[in-house]
């Protein structure tokens, strides 16, 4: 039942993740914002042979996951907040 409701969480925030993204590339708000994009895909990068590659646990994945998945609210959070105050 677990693995379902991830399946489902995963299936929304997919799309949700996506659209953010997208939102944040035709956004005209650059600068600041852009040390963060780099600091993210550090995290990517050190997250990534652990999502993908062997000899690596269940539990190992979800936590390179989660913390892509922190990094990335972090960075929305940032941009959102330099878009908000540029309004």
């Amino acid at each position: 039942m677990a693995i379902f409701i991830v399946g489902i969480v995963l299936m929304v925030a997919g799309p949700v993740i996506s659209w953010t993204g997208w939102r944040m590339h035709s956004a005209r708000t650059r600068g600041p914002a852009d040390r963060f994009f780099g600091w993210f895909l550090e995290v990517v990068k050190k997250a990534y042979p652990v999502l993908t590659g062997p000899g690596h646990t269940g539990g190992e994945r979800i936590a390179a996951f989660g913390s892509v998945i922190f990094a990335l609210g972090v960075v929305t959070t940032v941009v959102g907040l330099v878009a908000w105050a540029g309004a």
